[in-house]
């Protein structure tokens, strides 16, 4: 649609390596660029091959050598006039994946070949390298070209996400926190589900689905349970009660269960990305800002600096952000369940009047992200266009 530039996707769904996915970078080139398919490249012609990969970038540095129909990624590079962009938006890049592809890449001299798309914004001023907030504007760009968000659809656990209206805001709350936490995969979830285990949160909605592994190091101020005991307390369901699904695989996107976030007051987010102090914004923090609900995150340094550059506002007047800027993840954990305590040992009625006096930041966030129309890729592929 105007570019100069032919997008190249080499695979199709069954050819496609398990290393290789169709990501959302890959979705939107081919609805609005044009592309070709395969490995057969017209040299006549500005060539950028797309591959968005599996476990961050892994997939492909460890790949790039690997043969698939009668080629590989460097022979395809090497002996052709062609550009590569990998892609990796949906899960936080660590700085140690990019760096071990970047390594690879330059052993083969074809730095000047590849561009780098990641979510990780920390990322930005790598060499040949573009960021964004993917899970922040692929809302906006889904409402523009399809005019809905995903609600109103029968999603996997049985219900419809609705939409919570700033009318609805006014009901009083019987619990005080909601926390949703699917996979206790990292240390920081397991230091709040040993939190949530050794406290009193009885009016307050977590779920925690599954445990994957013991996490010896995990974060924690009072002497640890033993695995068994962790384990034998799950699943804590919220809204996967009575379904038949696998708990680590459902999606999130569509599963806004509108009576959990009305019956709560603050909304505790566990994100994606902690103790790399990565800046990834994903979805999990969209779902307190559309329903209306203040957070405290449990997430990487200066996090909500970085939602507080985007337009949004946080609660530094309701209790203690300074853990925004403790680098440290083990010390940054403890200021947060510093406040989580604290805070829990308020009264249902207290936190239904906190509730009330901060629900205006709510509703100005709610409108922020609303407005928040930023579409990134158009500028990225003009960038990439111009070099070429």
């Amino acid at each position: 649609m105007g570019s100069i530039l032919n997008f190249v996707s080499l695979f199709e769904e069954n050819n496609r390596p398990e290393w290789v996915i169709f990501g959302p970078f890959t979705d939107y080139i081919q609805r609005n660029y044009e592309y070709t398919v395969g490995i057969d490249i017209d040299n006549t012609l500005n060539n950028i091959i797309v591959i968005e990969t599996v476990e961050h970038f892994k997939g492909c540095y460890r790949n790039l050598k690997t043969e698939f129909l009668g080629t590989t990624l460097f022979d395809i590079l090497k002996n052709n006039d062609v550009k590569i962009i990998f892609a990796s938006l949906a899960d936080p890049a660590p700085q140690n994946s990019k760096d071990k592809l970047r390594d690879k890449i330059a052993e083969l001299n074809l730095t000047d070949k590849v561009y780098y798309i990641d979510s990780v914004i920390n990322h930005k001023d790598d060499k040949n390298t573009f960021c964004y907030h993917h899970f922040l504007e692929e809302p906006c760009v889904y409402k523009q070209e399809f005019g809905h968000f995903d609600f109103f659809t029968q999603n996997e656990l049985g219900y419809k996400s609705e939409d919570v209206l700033e009318n609805e805001l006014d009901v009083f709350r019987n619990n005080k926190f909601l926390s949703f936490n699917r996979t206790i995969d990292k240390q920081h979830r397991f230091g709040l589900y040993h939190t949530y285990l050794t406290n009193d949160f009885s009016d307050s909605y977590f779920s925690f689905l599954k445990l994957w592994d013991d996490f010896g190091g995990f974060y924690t101020s009072t002497p640890k349970l033993t695995f068994e005991e962790y384990r034998s307390h799950l699943p804590i369901e919220l809204d996967t009660k009575g379904q038949d699904v696998d708990l680590t695989s459902f999606k999130t996107s569509n599963t806004f269960s509108k009576s959990l976030f009305l019956d709560s007051c603050i909304h505790i987010v566990t994100e994606t990305s902690y103790r790399c102090n990565g800046v990834f914004i994903s979805e999990k923090i969209i779902k307190p800002i559309l329903c209306y609900q203040p957070f405290i995150v449990l997430g990487p340094y200066q996090y909500l600096k970085e939602l507080k550059r985007l337009g949004f506002k946080t609660f530094s007047e309701f209790w203690d952000e300074s853990y925004d800027e403790i680098e440290n993840p083990k010390e940054r954990y403890f200021a947060i369940e510093k406040i989580i305590l604290e805070l829990n040992n308020k009264t249902i009625n207290e936190f239904n009047e906190i509730y009330q006096k901060i629900k205006n930041i709510c509703i100005y966030n709610r409108k922020v992200f609303d407005n928040y129309k930023v579409n990134s890729i158009p500028d990225i592929i003009k960038q990439i266009e111009n070099e070429k």
